[in-house]
């Protein structure tokens, strides 16, 4: 996640319990803050949340704001069926993708999963809608088969194949930025 507020690097940061489930955000700059049991980190609010009653792919998503950082945990609507393609704040802030995003944990019985949506935010209104697609309505990455590990001697010939494929059905292309000497690649 990223604590997005005026002045603060575009890296990612933290969010990490302490030994006392207290939930803090280490960012990736030193701030000078302090909190209980860490330095230059900062406590986050938790407060209950609740999502309303979907209309189509939008999922609104309500808690009590309070002043400061934010984190939000709730039960995924879709059971991870569905991608979160953005989350937009009450007053028309986008949030940033790092501050959105589903996640998944081991049911007790320890087979099945349980999702959850997970939000962060800073200065929160505590009103949110969040914009979901079917996968296969969204531009998916290739996926890329492993190679595994090759050796041969100094001076002999190594040759492998690369296979990828894309969820989309589009033909990803291929492409290399630097071969050693006497190497070649044929998309």
């Amino acid at each position: 996640m990223r604590v997005d507020l005026a002045g603060r690097d575009a890296v990612n940061d933290f969010l990490a319990y302490d030994s006392a489930q207290t939930l803090h955000v280490f960012e990736s700059e030193r701030t000078g803050l302090n909190a209980s049991l860490c330095t230059d980190c900062a406590q986050v609010n938790q407060p209950a949340a609740a999502l309303g009653a979907s209309s189509g792919s939008d999922q609104p998503l309500s808690f009590s704001a309070e002043p400061g950082l934010s984190y939000v945990r709730v039960a995924d609507p879709y059971q991870g069926t569905k991608v979160l393609q953005r989350a937009v704040r009450s007053d028309g802030k986008l949030l940033p993708a790092a501050n959105v995003w589903l996640s998944k944990t081991r049911a007790e019985d320890g087979q099945a999963f349980v999702y959850f949506i997970n939000l962060f935010d800073a200065n929160s209104t505590g009103s949110y809608n969040l914009q979901f697609a079917a996968s296969a309505e969204l531009p998916q990455p290739p996926v890329m088969q492993p190679i595994s590990d090759r050796t041969t001697y100094e001076g002999g010939q190594l040759g492998f194949l690369l296979q990828s494929s894309d969820p989309n059905n589009t033909v990803p292309a291929l492409s290399i930025d630097r071969l050693p000497a006497g190497a070649s690649f044929t998309d």
